[in-house]
């Protein structure tokens, strides 16, 4: 027992510099980056470690990621460390500037940010969203954020791709990133799950709206969005919402099951889906008609953006026998001019 005591404390003392213990950190739970011409600014949100709680928000200015990083973190009360971050927000700006992937490996490769981050993207002020994010009352933030992703992600109207995800998709797949806007203060803008991304009004009510998605495109822009029904239906198709609410322009209807296959044939692309849902003043023939005429738009706009968001580019790769069959093909030209097939099967229960 003691030699085990002996060994520890030995590699304790070799391991160079220990980590600083909790109260010596401030550990960020959100952070957003925007960039306009050659200024960058890093915001970092952070709990003010004082009586009765509280968050602040960190900023700074430079002439690059690295130097407006160091400069945030020469601002901060103590430390700043990443570990616990659960949103990285960028500035729509900057998303379509094409600099995002690179960035979005320049934050993997420093270890300490949270891969299970979500990303997401705002047209509204990174700054001023990073004010608006408030925890429930009683509650951590970065429980409250939880909270709030699980029940839109329920919903089936918010994708979640964090930066482990977006590194494992690679070229086979491209991202739909969550938005996150201030809500609409001025009455003459669209609210609640029809509110589409990529419209907000100018000046917020200083709400969270968290709602739709942003297109990148195969180049790594992003380029285009999708509102909530979209999201809903993306989500179908990706087989990861089955259940709940679907909102149609003419009404909702009660998802009890929902299931797609989809197969692949270099331009032409099948797509079944089957659903149950409970009754509805939507016969079976009106679903069916209605969600072929919705999905044929949702692919319309995904391959205007050249956006792979279903990986049917992983599907054709398992029929190349090599990688040099595979880069012949260029389904990057391909993919834009795909034809799509939709199958729906819709069962109303009485």
């Amino acid at each position: 027992m003691k030699r085990l005591l002996a060994l520890m404390v030995a590699a304790m003392l070799c391991s160079g510099c220990s980590a600083l213990p909790g109260e010596d950190r401030s550990f960020a739970v959100a952070l957003g980056v925007s960039c306009s011409g050659d200024v960058w600014e890093v915001c970092a949100r952070v709990p003010t470690y004082q009586t009765g709680g509280g968050y602040l928000t960190l900023s700074a200015l430079g002439s690059s990621i690295g130097e407006a990083m160091a400069l945030l973190n020469a601002s901060a009360p103590m430390e700043l460390h990443y570990g616990q971050v659960r949103l990285l927000i960028f500035s729509r700006d900057l998303a379509e500037s094409g600099q995002l992937p690179e960035l979005l490996r320049s934050l993997s490769a420093r270890g300490e940010v949270r891969t299970q981050a979500a990303l997401c993207i705002t047209e509204s002020s990174v700054k001023d969203v990073m004010d608006a994010l408030e925890p429930a009352t009683g509650s951590r933030l970065s429980k409250a954020l939880e909270a709030m992703l699980q029940t839109r992600q329920k919903m089936g109207v918010l994708p979640c791709i964090t930066l482990s995800d977006w590194l494992r998709m690679g070229n086979r797949q491209q991202p739909v990133l969550m938005n996150i806007a201030l809500e609409p203060s001025t009455g003459n803008a669209t609210l609640g799950m029809d509110a589409p991304a990529g419209r907000q009004a100018t000046e917020g009510s200083g709400k969270l709206q968290l709602s739709g998605g942003w297109l990148m495109n195969q180049n790594g822009r992003v380029q285009g969005s999708l509102s909530a029904m979209e999201m809903q239906l993306l989500t179908l198709l990706q087989n990861q919402w089955r259940q709940g609410t679907l909102s149609l322009p003419d009404g909702t209807i009660t998802l009890l099951d929902a299931k797609t296959k989809i197969n692949a044939q270099e331009r032409d692309i099948y797509c079944d889906l089957s659903l149950d849902y409970s009754a509805s003043a939507y016969t079976e023939e009106g679903v069916q008609q209605a969600l072929l005429d919705h999905l044929k738009a949702l692919m319309d706009k995904l391959q205007k953006a050249n956006c792979d968001a279903l990986g049917i580019a992983r599907k054709l790769m398992v029929q190349c026998l090599n990688t040099t069959e595979w880069n012949e093909m260029e389904w990057t030209k391909i993919y834009p001019s795909a034809t799509w097939h939709f199958t729906v099967h819709a069962r109303r229960e009485a």
